[in-house]
């Protein structure tokens, strides 16, 4: 280790997902320059979150810490906030707002956002980042965005609008291409379509992890739902992974009792079906493995709503 480039090292470190806490840590037990370098990232890494907000034909850029370690130095500017060395910002969450927060804002136009200020923030983003794109009412602004941070692959977690083609597209490029999206939130005015239904299956049948709700259920007038080909894509990667992988799945009911207990099975995969006692209501339907790993669907027929989730163990 200690014949590796010192380019090589600060690259490799500039890529961790890490707080400073964590580069103090594992600068104890390395070799130079190893150790030096994690050091050095020890000092001067921050971690912001980031508001987008539109308003009354004005940008701006709105700043805070994110609650995971505090900012040692919160740039005085926009400029400065562009200046500022890249390896060591780390960008948490990247969200569209309504309204400006109460720490550090900066206005910036259009094409400022558009050019500099999302490609800066997307080199940010970290394996556990978030990008939201929900939270406004205007189509341009969440078009915008999508055309700025499109090759963006290194972020954890989307929050989406639809927006026709544009987020079709967008939606399958992620899918494709970012190989550490894990959770997915497709917002109320998606509609359900055979084209929609077959990238969903697709992503919870390849990713190895899937957690979060991938289809918002709380929201009942969404047109999206859980559907039996979501579930049998959960259940072949499931079996893929030797009954091991973690999985969440949530949304509203597109699927019928029929459709569900009438699914193939592994031959090694037991089918159950429990109801609640105390709410007759509920159901519960359950694959387990012959290790004892066992997927398990629940069902509140009343609120329209299922939840798919993994067991590591009986």
């Amino acid at each position: 280790m200690d014949s590796v480039p010192y380019v090589f090292c600060d690259n490799v470190l500039a890529l961790l997902d890490l707080r400073r806490c964590d580069y103090a840590e594992i600068a104890k037990h390395l070799s130079e320059p190893w150790g030096s370098l994690a050091a050095k990232y020890s000092r001067n890494v921050e971690h912001f979150a980031v508001w987008i907000v539109e308003s009354e034909g004005f940008w701006w850029c709105s700043l805070f810490g994110c609650g995971r370690e505090s900012v040692h130095r919160y740039p005085n500017s926009f400029a400065d906030l562009l200046s500022m060395d890249r390896r060591f910002i780390r960008i948490t969450d990247m969200s569209l707002s309504p309204q400006l927060n109460n720490k550090r804002n900066f206005p910036c136009s259009k094409e400022e956002l558009t050019r500099r200020l999302l490609p800066f923030l997307a080199l940010g983003m970290r394996q556990s980042s978030t990008i939201d794109l929900t939270a406004t009412s205007s189509e341009k602004t969440v078009i915008a965005c999508m055309d700025a941070v499109h090759r963006c692959y290194n972020f954890a977690s989307l929050c989406l609008p639809f927006c026709g083609s544009k987020s079709m597209d967008f939606l399958a490029e992620q899918l494709k291409n970012n190989s550490n999206l894990k959770s997915l939130q497709l917002f109320p005015n998606w509609k359900a379509s055979e084209d929609v239904e077959d990238i969903l299956a697709t992503f919870i049948n390849e990713r190895e992890e899937l957690s979060g709700r991938l289809i918002q259920a709380y929201h009942q007038q969404s047109p999206l739902k859980v559907t039996i080909k979501m579930i049998k894509a959960a259940l072949d990667s499931w079996k893929r992974s030797h009954y091991r992988k973690s999985l969440y799945l949530g949304g509203r009911i597109g699927f019928t009792h029929e459709e569900l207990i009438s699914m193939s099975l592994a031959p090694n995969v037991k089918f159950s079906e429990h109801v609640n006692e105390f709410a007759p209501s509920l159901k519960s339907f359950r694959w387990t493995a012959v290790e004892g790993l066992f997927v398990n669907v629940e069902l509140n027929p009343e609120a329209d709503v299922v939840a798919i989730r993994t067991s590591d163990r009986m």
